[in-house]
């Protein structure tokens, strides 16, 4: 698994999920992925080419969402997911949605992993998490994060996946501030 990639998405600005983000990248990597998480940019470095290639270099994607919408950086992360999952159907996407928040509406097909941010002290419910996180992008066959996209291919090839239409792509009224 040591050469299995992960990109971790999710707004740095939503307390709810930086909280989270930072217990599963820990205990990912302790499993053996390669994970990318955005705060992983190195100073000096151009950030958005890091994460464009951090993108299409992973095997699977994890999208973390709370309360907050997709801040401008996430939203052009989303964009690109969406728009490699397009033209790579069998890429594993892992949408974990804070328990009352909506998932991401371009991920709404995928079924998501609900967390509580009151339970991140407790080990054995984050490790549930981790576990079902990895079985999913490691397993193969039917799993939870891969949905069957053949019907709809069709259909996302015909949209156009740029930075302009990102908020009627994501269906949000507006993408908060970086």
């Amino acid at each position: 698994m040591a050469n299995f990639k992960l990109f971790i998405s999710y707004n740095r600005h939503d307390e709810h999920v930086v909280g989270l983000v930072d217990v599963l990248n820990e205990r990912l990597r302790n499993a053996g992925i390669q994970t990318f998480v955005d705060t992983q940019s190195g100073a000096g470095r151009i950030r958005s080419q890091e994460i464009s290639q951090a993108i299409d270099r992973a095997d699977a994607y994890v999208i973390v969402s709370g309360n907050e919408a997709p801040s401008h950086f996430q939203a052009r992360e989303l964009a690109s997911v969406v728009e490699k999952v397009w033209s790579h159907p069998a890429q594993p996407v892992v949408p974990v949605v804070l328990a009352g928040a909506e998932p991401i509406p371009a991920f709404a097909e995928f079924r998501a992993i609900p967390f509580d941010d009151h339970r991140l002290s407790e080990t054995r419910y984050v490790n549930g998490i981790v576990r079902t996180i990895v079985d999913t992008v490691t397993v193969s066959g039917p799993r939870v994060g891969v949905i069957d996209h053949t019907a709809r291919m069709h259909e996302w090839q015909t949209r156009t996946v740029e930075i302009g239409h990102t908020i009627e792509l994501l269906g949000n009224d507006g993408i908060a501030g970086h």
